[in-house]
């Protein structure tokens, strides 16, 4: 069970930090395009 909770907390930290990343990207090519 701990293992699993290990891979799941893991799992979740990756998908954060994608979903994180994404945005960051969005912002970025929203701020070049209006300038």
């Amino acid at each position: 069970m701990e293992e699993l909770k290990v891979q799941l907390d893991t799992s979740d930290k990756i998908y954060l930090t994608l979903c994180s990343a994404i945005l960051i990207s969005i912002l970025f090519i929203a701020t070049i395009k209006k300038v």
